[in-house]
């Protein structure tokens, strides 16, 4: 962490169910010692933690009832060694509890000075709406942001979260950026990487410097899946295969074009591949 702090990184998130494996609130217990060693870190940070998880074997250890937000808050302030916490995260949206019940528990570690700001965690568009407008009729600031999982085999959150967060006005956190270690060709792939995510990736996804570009295309005029659809990189030898495979695969059309209408059974000649790729959506997404 001082490492981290040397290079401009002054971004510390955590949860209060981190750090399990050892006891609940151990990853809190870490960044607080070294708060703690030297306070002056502490205004040197943006400080985030995260609610919702059971942290014991009661019915009111766990959720987002306004007990545990409380009681919850106040545990992680004392593990943190802090006064405040600058963004406080629900983990998950509670659907048992009414955000009305919610918004109060968290009005009041505002007022208090406990926290500065609210967030949330793995919620859909449609909750981050909710969340809002409960929000409003209190007059209350409500959430600022987001924190979703987000990588280029993970893009869900395109769809609803997204769009969301730019209506309400806030930020959007992405964790796993990686997706578990599968875009940086690990071995070991993990969390929300596929079943199959040991394999390494190919070596050409995983060549220092290259730019690859990823291209679904769909749409029901699309003859064939184009080949090439990678960025290709200067001095690629591949080019010229996919330049001489595409105006093999055009010269095929049009002799299947040219037999059919001397049998007069098929519509007039036209560049079917070309027709096909002109009427298909697509998405594209540069990485490095």
């Amino acid at each position: 962490m001082n490492r981290a702090l040397e290079l401009g990184i002054h971004f510390f998130d955590t949860a209060n169910r981190y750090g399990r494996d050892v006891r609940n609130g151990y990853t809190e217990e870490i960044i607080g010692n070294w708060i703690g060693a030297d306070p002056s870190r502490r205004d040197k940070i943006v400080l985030a933690t995260k609610v919702y998880g059971p942290m014991g074997e009661g019915v009111n250890d766990r959720g987002l009832s306004a007990y545990h937000i409380r009681k919850a808050c106040e545990d992680s302030l004392r593990r943190l060694q802090t006064d405040h916490i600058d963004l406080y995260q629900m983990h998950h949206v509670e659907r048992s509890t009414p955000w009305e019940e919610i918004w109060q528990a968290m009005e009041l570690l505002v007022q208090q000075g406990k926290v500065l700001y609210v967030g949330s965690s793995n919620f859909a568009g449609l909750h981050i709406a909710k969340a809002q407008h409960a929000a409003e009729k209190r007059n209350f600031m409500g959430l600022v942001s987001e924190q979703s999982k987000y990588s280029l085999n993970m893009r869900m959150i395109e769809l609803e979260v997204i769009p969301a967060c730019r209506e309400y006005g806030l930020g959007l956190i992405p964790y796993s950026p990686l997706g578990g270690g599968l875009l940086a060709g690990s071995e070991h792939a993990s969390g929300d990487a596929p079943k199959d995510a040991s394999k390494p990736l190919p070596r050409s996804a995983r060549t220092p410097g290259a730019v690859r570009v990823f291209v679904r295309r769909t749409g029901r005029k699309t003859r064939r899946r184009r080949p090439g659809l990678d960025a290709e990189e200067p001095g690629d030898h591949r080019a010229d295969h996919r330049s001489a495979h595409d105006a093999a695969t055009r010269r095929k059309h049009t002799r299947r074009g040219n037999r059919s209408q001397r049998r007069g059974d098929g519509p007039p000649r036209r560049d079917l591949a070309g027709a096909g790729w002109r009427s298909a959506g697509g998405v594209c997404v540069v990485g490095t």
